[in-house]
């Protein structure tokens, strides 16, 4: 994308302003989404406003976002590379040579232009086209020449509709309290040093243990921690895994694979690459 081109300006939310006369032939097949081929490791997908977005402030020589807290007192730093989520309606659709541009707006009082880099491609986006249209964005913020995208890693119909919008605001909330003031702790074993009693475990090792020994991720079902893992193990190698891999490796039903995928999808474990069947993890370590 050519950003010194006219037409480029900042205008909505300080993003791109795409010039006016895109292409109209789109020709693309009907299908839910589509993802890009991210190739490194992510850190948890984080789920952010678009105007956490637009209003954070950027540091040119660390190439990091500085999102502050609704009182200004507290702030978390989101880099390029880290991968965000965003629930937003489009307000609209530009197909440029070499770039797809979503206009979003969340209702946060700021919108953002998204880009999918290649758009010649032959992904498939279907009615994400139309005005309208509640999105799930995965993604990645940057800025050049004053001009900040965000980066379309996935894109993807909101199936909840406004419940998940609401959703996803609370867990941006929580989210930049988690940041700016680190997990929540026991507060009836501070002071105890390890947070143990004498001749107890401390907080949460039993659990930790019982998982250890059944192979079980805490929060997942045994058959979500077998596909984690086996995506998190190809992840930390640099290698995509496609769902018939999974079936496979795990000796189950292809389709259960893909319904498993697909719900750790949803809460945003992990991130489709080169097509909706393929994955990689979101998270760095289990």
């Amino acid at each position: 994308m050519d950003l010194g081109a006219p037409g480029y300006s900042g205008g909505v939310g300080g993003g791109f302003l795409p010039p006016a006369g895109g292409a109209d032939g789109r020709g693309y097949l009907s299908q839910p989404g589509a993802g890009m081929g991210a190739r490194d490791v992510r850190k948890t997908v984080l789920p952010v406003r678009l105007a956490d977005l637009v209003q954070a402030h950027h540091d040119p020589v660390t190439n990091t976002f500085t999102v502050r807290s609704e009182n200004r007192l507290d702030s978390m730093a989101i880099s390029d590379s880290d991968l965000v989520r965003v629930v937003a309606r489009v307000e609209q659709f530009q197909e440029q040579p070499i770039d797809l541009l979503w206009l979003l707006n969340d209702d946060s009082g700021e919108m953002l232009w998204a880009r999918y880099a290649g758009g010649n491609a032959s992904a498939a986006f279907g009615d994400l086209e139309r005005a309208g249209v509640l999105v799930r964005v995965h993604g990645q913020v940057s800025e050049v020449e004053g001009k900040r995208v965000l980066n379309v890693r996935t894109i993807r119909r909101a199936e909840g509709g406004d419940s998940e919008r609401q959703y996803h605001e609370l867990q941006c909330r929580l989210a930049l309290l988690q940041r700016t003031r680190g997990p929540v702790r026991d507060v009836s074993t501070a002071g105890r040093g390890n947070g143990a009693l004498p001749g107890h475990q401390p907080y949460g090792a039993a659990t930790a243990s019982a998982d250890a020994a059944s192979g079980t991720l805490s929060g997942f079902t045994a058959e979500q921690s077998k596909v984690l893992r086996c995506i998190q193990n190809n992840t930390r190698q640099d290698r995509d895994t496609h769902v018939g891999l999974i079936a496979q490796q795990l000796g189950m039903n292809e389709a259960d694979a893909r319904r498993i995928c697909s719900g750790l999808f949803e809460e945003g474990h992990i991130y489709c690459t080169l097509d909706d069947d393929t994955f990689r993890s979101s998270v760095a370590h289990i």
